[in-house]
């Protein structure tokens, strides 16, 4: 008795018998066995299944024939209806939308009783038991808890299928003009390093309260590091961006052979050290126009002038911009290699710290130069271009399913608007969405949900039968919380199968923000000839405000900064730009007169409203801080 706890069984209970073992691919050969006129007893014996079992499956439709024998219980869902709880796990957590083991409990509670399944759950807190979660995730080993990794709106919403046509309809252009071989493919790419380093797991006593770990300081600015590779493994020194005014040879110490080491007040890149950045590469690689190379870079402003498109033109550079906000899933730095070499990065730190006693700026060089070492392999490069679709081309790279987060932000109708709902599917609020969706012949919809999740807007999976349809209309001038109430659902819709969407829908969440960024940006070619009217009307725009400082330093009367136009989402706040000491995050030039500059509510600097391509200051968020 001392296995039983309250009358359960064990969670790990090891069975005594050979009872029931034969899997569900034995039972159907003995009953093909049968079909061609062999003896049940015979077929049982060759196949090692009773006599009596094989007589009871018989019995059972065939969906119930091939489960498997439940010994010591009654299972609570069939294999079906527990396939179809797995599958929309599945696409949730796909749709960036993932349940926690109580969500789940609490899902299967809501299904076993809107289906009227006979369970032992338990009925005072609306939950699935603990053995429940552990079996089901037993059975369905391709789902897995895992810790997600936080991904902005901008990013799921900005991954579409338009965006990344376009991207390699461009890289094809290209790819047909030029006929790049893969050593004169190359991405660059910025990241982040610090002194404060973060701590690995380490062992530590049972029943600590809290565990700290060694670091140089609670908090400390950013070094930009530009790294850069090819098609076939081949690195370029990379460049640093320190956060200062002034360079000394101290902070090259030790550092990657060849690289360039440059610095700026906020620590990012602007145009004039990515012009810095293009004379290194050129020097590295030394592209010509007869043999030119191609650059895949994002597209921030910062890499955008007339002055970096007539130096690329000249030396033979050819610079393709990703889409904006997808680098997680086309970036093939991003891909394969900023990830180990963060983790590699943090190690060396966590090393130097058993020597030293702190981290400064001075010491960044040197250890970020062994983990670059480390993990400045070619296979990672090589990985990373293929992970992306770059090289080798692949335009398909990227499935339908790939794209389906974001169509839960594409435009929805009005609640109001509910016609034709037999033959379209739904594409109104989540709210809307929760009836009950039926296949064609009111089955529980199986793992191949992804064929229709992309049509015009957040649709669900399945349609829509006429007899709900009425249904539909009916609770469309309801209350919302009335519509979302599992049990109203239930009631509403006794005797018929509720799926497991139906009790949890995917998000379907139209735009709310009012201000939105007035052209929305994509890939493009930066060195096409198309391109360079934009570029003069832009390098006319920035000598002008050049001019405007520069007159006013000439008559020395710097005007306080009230007097220039700054904008910020809180009406009282007073902590504006120092004139002499912030510039642009964008595009790097000093504040003037009569020129509206927004503030970013993350990490508070400041930036043209002009280069920002925000309609109001409110709940502007910088490129570095999205």
């Amino acid at each position: 008795m001392e296995n039983y706890i309250f009358g359960q069984m064990p969670r790990k209970y090891q069975r005594k018998t050979e009872k029931g073992k034969w899997t569900a691919e034995q039972l159907r050969n003995a009953i093909t066995e049968i079909s061609n006129g062999c003896s049940i007893r015979s077929a049982g014996k060759e196949h090692g299944i009773p006599e009596s079992t094989i007589r009871k499956k018989l019995k059972l439709s065939e969906e119930e024939r091939y489960q498997p024998m439940c010994l010591g219980g009654v299972v609570t869902f069939t294999m079906r209806q527990e396939q179809e709880l797995a599958d929309h796990v599945i696409k949730l957590a796909k749709m960036f939308h993932g349940l926690n083991p109580i969500q789940l409990r609490k899902l299967a509670y809501q299904y076993a009783e809107a289906n009227n399944v006979c369970h032992k759950f338990n009925k005072e807190r609306k939950l699935a038991g603990k053995d429940w979660y552990y079996n089901f995730m037993e059975r369905h080993p391709n789902i897995t808890l895992r810790k997600p990794e936080a991904t902005s709106v901008n990013r799921i919403k900005a991954f579409n299928q338009e965006s990344v046509k376009l991207f390699f309809s461009n890289l094809e252009l290209v790819y047909d003009k030029y006929k790049f071989t893969p050593d004169n493919i190359f991405n660059v790419d910025e990241t982040g390093i610090t002194v404060v380093q973060k701590p690995v797991k380490c062992l530590a006593p049972k029943g600590l309260k809290q565990l700290g770990y060694k670091t140089s300081a609670e908090r400390e600015k950013n070094v930009t590091v530009i790294c850069c590779c090819n098609a076939i493994g081949r690195y370029i020194a990379p460049m640093f961006i320190f956060p200062r005014k002034r360079m000394t040879d101290l902070l090259s110490k030790n550092g990657p052979s060849g690289a360039l080491f440059s610095c700026s007040l906020s620590g990012w890149s602007n145009e004039n050290l990515c012009m810095d950045w293009l004379q290194h590469f050129s020097q590295s690689v030394k592209p010509t126009v007869m043999s030119p190379v191609l650059v895949i870079l994002d597209n921030h402003s910062s890499h955008i002038s007339l002055s970096i498109y007539e130096f690329c033109k000249s030396t033979g550079i050819v610079l393709l911009t990703l889409p904006p906000h997808t680098s997680h899933r086309m970036q093939p730095l991003d891909l394969t290699f900023f990830g180990p070499l963060k983790s590699a990065y943090n190690q060396e730190c966590d090393l130097f710290l058993r020597s030293h006693e702190r981290i400064t700026t001075y010491d960044l060089a040197e250890i970020f130069n062994k983990a670059f070492i480390k993990v400045g392999t070619m296979e990672k490069a090589i990985s990373g271009f293929r992970s992306a679709g770059i090289y080798p081309f692949q335009p398909d790279k990227f499935t339908l399913e790939d794209f389906a987060p974001a169509s839960q932000f594409q435009p929805v109708n009005d609640e109001n608007t509910l016609t034709d709902i037999t033959n379209k599917n739904l594409s109104s609020k989540p709210n809307d969405a929760c009836v009950v969706s039926n296949t064609e012949s009111q089955q529980p919809s199986t793992s191949n949900t992804s064929e229709s999740a992309f049509q015009q807007t957040s649709k669900m999976q399945n349609l829509v039968t006429e007899s709900l349809a009425s249904i539909i209309s009916e609770q469309a001038s309801k209350s919302k919380s009335d519509r979302n109430s599992p049990s109203e659902t239930t009631n509403r819709l006794k005797g018929k199968h509720v799926t497991a969407e139906t009790l949890s829908p995917i998000p379907c969440t139209s735009s709310t923000s009012k201000y939105q960024r007035k052209n929305k940006q994509k890939s493009i070619i930066l060195t096409a000839t198309p391109n360079k009217d934009e570029l003069e009307e832009a390098e006319k725009k920035k000598q002008a405000r050049q001019k405007e400082v520069d007159r006013r330093n000439s008559d020395s009367e710097v005007e306080s900064i009230d007097s220039v136009s700054m904008l910020c989402d809180d009406d009282e706040c007073d902590d504006y730009p120092d004139v002499d000491e912030n510039q642009c995050l964008v595009c790097g030039e000093l504040p003037t007169k009569s020129e509206s500059w927004y503030r970013c509510t993350v990490c508070s600097n400041w930036a043209h409203a002009l280069c920002t391509g925000y309609d109001s200051p409110e709940n502007y968020i910088c490129d570095h801080c999205d």
